[in-house]
């Protein structure tokens, strides 16, 4: 199958799967239900989930990459990016 190759094919479902559904609801879904205001609605909050699935889940699963922030002595804040 299309993600049989992938380090986990479940991730990479959920990667581009949130993708795949607000591109075709941006595109399609205002002429299926004639709604602007829950088109948009809709759309950004795939946008949203898009998002979180990717920074939270999916990039530790697929490429080992995780992240923090630490604060130093005055006060800055200092991202950690690591990677396997």
């Amino acid at each position: 199958g299309l993600f049989a190759t992938a380090k986990n094919p479940v991730a990479c479902m959920f990667h581009v799967g949130f993708k795949a559904a607000g591109i075709f609801c941006f595109i399609f879904l205002n002429a299926f239900i004639g709604e602007e205001i829950i088109t948009f609605i809709i759309v950004v909050l795939l946008s949203a989930f898009d998002f979180w699935t990717v920074k939270n889940v999916t990039g530790r699963l697929l490429v080992n990459l995780r992240w923090h922030t630490e604060i130093d002595e005055f006060g800055r804040e200092k991202w950690i990016y690591e990677s396997d």
